[in-house]
């Protein structure tokens, strides 16, 4: 059966029993009225097939329709929804844009309607809501479903509107939500306020901070117009009046007031003032910057830069370029947490699978000096930190030479495209970097600066330059790409590590240290039965248990492809040990299906033995079918072979 027969059924599905104009449908789909009307006999085909499950009839004046009894067709919607499982794009696409029906509906949506609206059988749209609701509690909003009434989203309407400008992190791999939820023109009005204000103001926004506040000031147009009104607290509105974004919120809320014929109340307006003082901007000097940071942010940095170092045994005190760039990441970043915005990041679980060591070791070292920080530091922004310190580690291991000039294309900010840069300085010596810069500003660099190709995490068009269109965490199906692009470049990369001897996992194993049978079980069980364990054969001592479940507050320990690597301080640690327990069904953790736990209790002889761990962590979450076989091992003794014996 054809995609376009597909898309037809689950058309019909969605309003059984109502005649609709092929035009209409075509439309919505996305095809030619001819083509809808060419595979409609193929349609019903199908449907004979499936034992006359309904009849597609055709009226002249009204259209088509799918005729066919109420039981027919939910057996015929759970039919489509096996046989033709949507791609995970689309599973993206549908869990973004219900999440955003429910969060701008002024009255519950009953599930009926949201079965008609997006095509799907009773079970996917649960299926569907399990995501969001799950999604929605960080937030701090709730989902209600009532019997014959519908579902709903309960919560402050400050905490509505953080959920949207989020929408980022559930449509993960997209960089941009906007266009699929707002009228195109709509848009573009919006776009061309926030370019004026750019050229204005002499600010150059990220592209990702760019989009966010392309969607916040959507919103906040659709929610003023539905009378639900941000409300602010007295000093918050009170220290906004001295800073110099408020006339701008004022400027760009003027203007699209005689657009869209409405008035902007104040708080609306020092709520936008908010999202522009925290917006990420490019290429902001430290010098610029010092005069206007709190105390704590250079403070901040030398710490976390001192003990990162002291804790891997890297010389980041030595990077400068790390230092002004964790001034300019933690002001914005600063701004937002102190005015009770979330920060979201997209990027966060390959963040946590791909560099585990230094998320790790970042998590420790904030949560040692929470005392002195006046804000918690949620986990996405641990990763935006990871970001940066990995480009450190990645331009010490660099030897530039300039030959072929390039320029990087980055919608997520500075700490990612600087991360970007430094690992293609290092694959590839032979090239220069000429600049890192947001997709708008492409046209107007490359006129002033000439280069032989451009690098970038988001489509883009440049006639007569060539292009490479990377993931923003450099895999190395982009490295292929960047290779096959710059023809004369050399692979110049370099692991930075030390040759491996001894599996430092089959070291610190014992068969028996290892668990079966713990299904139906949360986290947090397992993490206790495992330590336990290690408490009672001496391995640990009595507070190890309560160590790890603290860093599993701290943020979840699954690092995908399977794992979850559970662990506490090394203070707490008698004789290093890892525990393993296997699950044959996976295990729900934060959210990630979990078939493997080694919950590690290490004292580290040095920092390359917890490198080297690490390493070989990661390396097991690249393969998940091998993940998926040691989960089937029946016991300790099997298992470590299973490990042994990965080649």
């Amino acid at each position: 059966m054809k995609e376009i027969q597909q898309q037809i059924l689950q058309y019909f599905t969605g309003i059984p029993n109502t005649f609709i104009p092929t035009g209409k449908i075509a439309e919505s789909l996305g095809y030619s009225d001819k083509a809808i009307r060419n595979h409609l006999p193929a349609v019903q085909d199908y449907l004979n097939d499936q034992g006359q499950l309904g009849v597609i009839e055709k009226k002249a004046g009204r259209g088509v329709r799918l005729a066919i009894t109420e039981a027919d067709n939910t057996r015929l919607m759970d039919h489509l929804h096996h046989s033709f499982p949507h791609s995970e794009g689309r599973d993206r696409s549908l869990r973004t844009t219900m999440a955003f029906d429910l969060l701008s509906a002024s009255k519950p949506v009953t599930i009926q309607k949201l079965r008609k609206d997006y095509y799907l059988s009773h079970s996917a749209v649960r299926g569907l809501l399990d995501e969001v609701e799950a999604w929605l509690e960080p937030f701090g909003l709730d989902m209600i479903r009532k019997q014959k009434i519908g579902v709903y989203i309960s919560g402050e309407e400050k905490q509505i509107r953080q959920a949207v400008t989020g929408l980022s992190t559930l449509n993960e791999g997209s960089s941009s939500v906007t266009e699929a939820l707002f009228d195109s023109f709509f848009i573009r009005t919006i776009r061309h306020e926030l370019a004026a204000l750019q050229e204005k103001h002499d600010v150059d926004f990220t592209d990702a901070s760019l989009e966010s506040l392309l969607l916040h000031t959507a919103f906040m147009i659709k929610r003023v117009q539905l009378g639900q009104i941000i409300s602010l607290p007295e000093e918050d509105v009170r220290s906004l009046q001295a800073h110099e974004e408020l006339p701008w919120a004022e400027e760009m809320c003027e203007r699209l007031e005689r657009v869209f014929a409405m008035t902007f109340p104040k708080e609306e307006i020092l709520y936008l003032t908010i999202h522009l003082r925290s917006a990420k901007t490019h290429h902001a000097s430290r010098s610029t910057l010092t005069a206007e940071l709190p105390g704590e942010i250079p403070e901040m940095i030398d710490w976390l830069i001192k003990e990162a170092a002291r804790q891997t045994g890297y010389r980041f005190a030595e990077d400068a370029v790390l230092r002004d760039h964790l001034y300019v990441h933690l002001k914005t970043t600063l701004a937002r947490l102190s005015y009770g915005l979330s920060i979201s990041n997209p990027l966060l679980r390959t963040i946590k699978k791909k560099y585990p060591y230094l998320f790790d070791t970042l998590v420790w070292i904030i949560d040692q000096h929470k005392e002195e920080l006046l804000y918690p530091i949620p986990e996405e922004e641990v990763g935006y930190l990871v970001l940066h310190f990995q480009a450190a580690l990645e331009r010490q291991a660099t030897l530039k030479k300039e030959k072929v000039e390039v320029v990087i294309v980055c919608h997520m900010g500075m700490g990612l495209s600087q991360l970007l840069a430094a690992r293609m300085e290092k694959l590839f010596p032979d090239i220069h970097i000429h600049g890192s810069i947001a997709a708008h500003r492409l046209r107007s660099f490359t006129k002033e600066h000439p280069v032989d190709g451009i690098i970038s995490t988001v489509p883009v068009q440049e006639q007569g330059i060539p292009t490479a269109v990377v993931s923003p965490l450099f895999e190395a199906e982009d490295q292929s790409l960047v290779k096959r692009l710059i023809k004369r470049l050399q692979q110049g990369k370099d692991q930075g590590g030390m040759k491996e001897k001894e599996s430092l996992l089959l070291q610190h194993m014992s068969p028996f240290l290892f668990q079966t049978g713990l299904s139906g079980s949360s986290k947090y069980e397992v993490i206790e039965e495992l330590s336990s364990m290690l408490v009672k054969k001496g391995y640990v001592k009595e507070g190890y248990p309560a160590s790890c479940l603290h860093r599993e507050y701290l943020s979840s320990t699954a690092i995908g492809g399977g794992v979850a690597i559970p662990h506490g301080q090394a203070e707490g640690v008698n004789s290093s040990a890892i525990a393993a327990a296997v699950f044959s069904e996976p295990l729900e953790w934060s959210g990630e299906p979990v078939h493997v736990v080694l919950l590690l209790a290490m004292k580290y002889e040095n920092t390359q033995e917890a490198r080297q761990l690490f390493r070989e962590i990661h390396t097991l979450t690249t393969d998940p079918a091998f993940v998926k076989q040691l989960a089937g091992q029946k016991d300790g003794v099997s298992f470590m072979n299973a490990l042994n014996n990965n080649p």
